[in-house]
């Protein structure tokens, strides 16, 4: 029996967890749940702030944000030893699965097995789309600009866009912390962050062909500096 994110009463399976993209909530993987075989299952993990805990306040950096996630999976990490599981992370939730696996490490915690970001740049190649930093308007007009909203969502007008908005500015400020840290770990003379290591799991890369802003060279391939399994390292290009 093979699991995703769950602890199963049957051994040995194999777990996964989805963290997931940066204003949905977990319902973003009902779909995706739907085509996996029945005997796996996923836990998707929703943020503060968005979905079932959109009563909770957002976090806007990227450390505290994984120091509260880590605490939800607390169980399914301890069981890591003995129940191998798997990150999978949409969007701006691979760069938090790929922090939280630097967490675990320097925990000395169980790893993933297997880490499959989805539509998302590597670390070394991200950047901030939008400023979370921008009035209400230029916000809204800049993520429809970049085909991260749809025009309805612009029309609702200024009285819901902190409704709708909110979480995804939120989650933009977790994106520019992510940047600002990885910044500080690549300075040599900066030892408050000690540059990121390389994860232990293999890394699959997701990446549809119509997205061009990733598909572009060097952009998806570049997770391969982040493993050190590059003899088994492939991006999974879907039409």
């Amino acid at each position: 029996r093979e699991q995703m994110a769950a602890m199963g009463e049957d051994a040995p399976l194999d777990t996964g967890m989805d963290t997931g993209e940066s204003s949905g909530d977990a319902r973003a993987f009902d779909e995706f749940i739907k085509l996996l075989p029945k005997d796996i299952e996923v836990i998707a993990i929703e943020y503060p702030g968005h979905g079932t805990k959109r009563n909770l306040k957002c976090y806007q950096n990227i450390t505290k944000l994984v120091h509260n996630l880590l605490k939800d999976i607390k169980q399914i990490i301890n069981e890591g030893n003995r129940i191998p599981y798997t990150f999978l992370g949409y969007s701006v939730g691979a760069l938090v699965a790929i922090e939280m696996i630097e967490h675990l490490q320097n925990l000395n915690l169980p790893s993933p097995v297997l880490f499959i970001p989805v539509g998302a740049a590597s670390p070394s190649s991200w950047k901030l789309g939008v400023s979370p930093k921008l009035p209400n308007q230029q916000f809204v007009h800049a993520l429809y600009k970049i085909g991260e909203i749809t025009k309805e969502a612009v029309d609702a007008g200024s009285s819901a866009w902190d409704l709708l908005l909110g979480p995804y500015r939120n989650d933009l400020y977790v994106e520019e912390s992510f940047i600002t840290i990885e910044k500080e770990r690549n300075d040599t003379l900066n030892n408050e962050f000690p540059k990121r290591r390389k994860v232990q799991c293999q890394i699959i890369p997701v990446v549809a062909e119509q997205d061009q802003g990733i598909c572009e060279d060097g952009i998806v391939d570049s997770w391969k500096l982040e493993t050190f399994h590059t003899d088994d390292f492939h991006v999974f290009r879907v039409p």
